[in-house]
């Protein structure tokens, strides 16, 4: 993914607001096989003549880490989070310290104006340790309900044990779900149903009983990013509600799909304006064809049995060249989101991504002061925090 210029620290480093400090990657092997009738691509892409092996497609200047201005702080034991975005003014920022947290619901009168509710998991907004921030449902309908509301982000928690859906938006606006693991539900990890202008970015989403995310009579909704792995409902799912109206207008990039059954992306015969492309998807389709930038191949995750584990190769003594996921997303994929990515790694050990062809470009010599350089398009599937 396109990154910004950076200088070399005794391996290349990859200059992020949060760590300096890095590894280089690659390699790995195994996966399921090819499903029969899906389409195969090579993530090789091939070079016009002429064209450098690196083409750069945008500059992003990483958002700063912390807000303009001082976060609204959960306090366990007495002010929990709901009372604490009924008191956020318009743009704040909702900081959740590292915790176990019981379900909570937002309606539209809980709220002053657009505000962003983050889990703060490396610790730098509240100043407590760094950790999960966990909405464990404990057999409740839903870990986080959203109900008309709009201009709302959640980012970066991990919801579990709903019985109905880990995340449910009902009506809303222009709702943000991202940086956030969505595991172990019963039924639906996410559910939007008749929501509007939702963007599903940069979530992980594995092992719920049914659709990883149910799209009900939803519209203009962007599903970028994610990962969705084992859920047993189908990874991806666009129907109507039960008065027939339709999803509308969905846009599906950058996502990998892996072990999800019976289908990766499943798209109802209502559904109008699904657009898809840019995804790895080992599932296959129903009612829907690939895209033709879509891949169907192992992504070589290492250790893909460890549920916490999807990572791809990245540690020191690794090359990361091995994977199809690196740089296979969508050269137009909005730049806010790659911002965000730019902070972040499709790694599990706290160390940004690698960053050339292989480990390093051509000049770049680990232990100089070179400036290297990662410039591609973006990685696909979910990038994990570094704390």
């Amino acid at each position: 993914m396109p990154l910004r210029s950076l200088s070399l620290t005794a391996l290349c480093v990859l200059g992020f607001v949060l760590v300096t400090t890095s590894g280089c990657g690659g390699g790995g092997n195994g996966g399921p096989a090819v499903t029969p009738g899906t389409p195969t691509r090579t993530p090789t892409r091939t070079l016009r003549p002429g064209e450098p092996t690196f083409t750069p497609t945008r500059t992003v200047a990483p958002p700063s880490p912390t807000p303009t201005q001082t976060p609204v702080q959960v306090q366990p034991g007495s002010r929990g989070i709901v009372e604490s975005i009924r008191v956020a003014p318009p743009g704040a920022v909702v900081a959740v310290p590292a915790g176990v947290y019981a379900p909570f619901r937002v309606t539209a009168s809980d709220l002053n104006g657009p505000i962003t509710v983050v889990a703060d998991v490396t610790g730098q907004l509240t100043g407590f340790p760094a950790g999960d921030v966990v909405i464990n449902a404990a057999g409740a309908a839903t870990g986080i309900s959203l109900e008309g509301v709009d201009g709302l982000t959640v980012d970066g928690f991990t919801v579990r044990g709903a019985t109905r859906a880990g995340i449910e938006i009902r009506e809303g606006n222009a709702v943000t779900i991202r940086n956030s693991i969505v595991r172990e539900n019963s039924r639906d990890g996410m559910r939007l149903l008749r929501a509007a202008g939702t963007r599903i970015w940069n979530n992980l989403i594995l092992r719920n009983g049914g659709p990883g995310v149910s799209l009900l009579a939803s519209s203009n909704v962007a599903v970028v990013n994610n990962t969705f792995y084992a859920n047993r409902g189908n990874g991806l799912v666009m129907a109507s509600d039960e008065s027939g109206r339709p999803s509308e207008t969905i846009l599906v990039r950058n996502n990998i799909f892996v072990g999800n059954t019976p289908r990766g992306i499943t798209v109802d015969s209502s559904t109008v304006g699904f657009d898809g492309d840019y995804n790895l998807n080992r599932d296959g389709f129903f009612n829907a064809s690939a895209g033709p930038h879509d891949l169907n191949v192992d992504p070589f995750w290492l250790d893909p049995g460890n549920q916490n584990g999807f990572r791809i190769p990245g540690t020191d003594d690794e090359c990361r060249g091995g994977s199809a996921i690196m740089d296979a997303g969508d050269p137009d994929t909005d730049p806010e989101l790659l911002a965000l990515l730019a902070q972040r790694t499709t790694q599990v050990d706290n160390k940004p991504d690698c960053i050339g062809a292989g480990c390093c470009p051509s000049g770049c010599v680990p232990g100089t002061e070179n400036d290297c350089v990662k410039i591609g398009a973006v990685d696909l599937g979910y990038h994990y925090p570094i704390r």
